[in-house]
């Protein structure tokens, strides 16, 4: 391929060559599906990521761009999870024992070395700790804000706000719906590198959730994020996130809850979607929704 394309027509091209949509290409990478819209638009990526997209481009294009020497200067560990695989073998472990060694369950690193899920900021800083390389380099290239704004940011840096004598302000890890309907159950596996702002969490476990469909309008639109309490129990009115069992069919859906002795009842603010009941067995979790945030992007 010639280097004298840009970034925009060489991760078009390849994203072609690859048959897959931004989304699935942004998993790939280890980025937000908005992240690779941003270079498809001319955005220069990270010298990780770029790293990244010259190992995709000897894969699935001929010839491939030469890496700037600039570029060769740091130790190749960077922030797109499948290049974890040359860190660790570098060092002479398998997945088993790195996984083993950073306290996680050898299916969760799989995922991450793979590039089907990202690392929370405390994995990945034990990874970094196992591996003797820099923590910059493991978050580089898959911890740019999905959107524009304060509202976005890292999970587990500080957002750059300031606020009242009092009031607390963190990044909570922030998770698509398809995302969150992975999660077996909450915990740190479900974090990624993409934070949204949360004022006051009085749930240390909160995450938010960018909300699809259409179920909720004109309430509640796609794109708007909820922030939800994954250790607070649901209550009669409020607005829950529910995930059914796989029996049930495993669907996530954002929903109004009302409990009655063994039956819970869902419904929609959209009139077009009728109320469901089902008993408190078909669900593997409810979580409630503290509040919702509408994002211009």
């Amino acid at each position: 391929m010639s280097t004298d394309k840009n970034i925009s027509q060489r991760v078009s091209m390849l994203r072609a060559a690859m048959d897959l949509s931004q989304e699935d290409f942004a998993k790939q990478l280890g980025v937000s599906r908005n992240y690779v819209s941003m270079m498809e638009n001319g955005r220069e990526p990270s010298r990780a990521l770029l790293t990244m997209i010259e190992l995709l481009e000897k894969e699935h294009l001929q010839p491939a761009p030469k890496t700037p020497q600039s570029a060769k200067s740091k130790t190749p560990y960077t922030g797109a999870r499948s290049l974890l695989k040359i860190a660790r073998e570098k060092k002479g472990l398998t997945q088993a024992q790195l996984a083993k060694a950073v306290g996680y369950s050898i299916g969760v690193y799989q995922d991450i070395e793979d590039g089907r899920s990202s690392m929370s900021r405390k994995m990945a800083e034990r990874v970094a700790k196992a591996l003797d390389c820099d923590l910059a380099d493991l978050l580089d290239g898959s911890d740019h804000p999905p959107g524009n704004g304060t509202h976005y940011g890292t999970f587990g840096e500080t957002p750059p706000v300031e606020v009242p004598p009092g009031m607390k302000v963190k990044y909570v890890p922030l998770l698509s719906m398809a995302q969150c309907g992975t999660m077996g159950a909450y915990d740190d596996t479900a974090y990624t590198h993409d934070g949204f702002i949360a004022f006051n969490s009085e749930d240390p476990k909160a995450f938010a959730l960018k909300l699809a469909g259409e179920s909720m309008t004109p309430v509640f639109s796609p794109g708007d994020v909820a922030i939800i309490y994954p250790s607070k129990p649901p209550k009669n009115g409020c607005v829950v996130i529910a995930k059914l069992n796989e029996e049930n069919g495993a669907d996530v859906m954002l929903k109004l809850y009302q409990a009655s002795g063994s039956s819970i009842t869902l419904s929609s603010y959209n009139p077009a979607f009728p109320p469901m009941s089902f008993p408190k067995t078909a669900f593997s979790w409810i979580y409630p929704v503290k509040s919702v945030t509408k994002v211009l992007e």
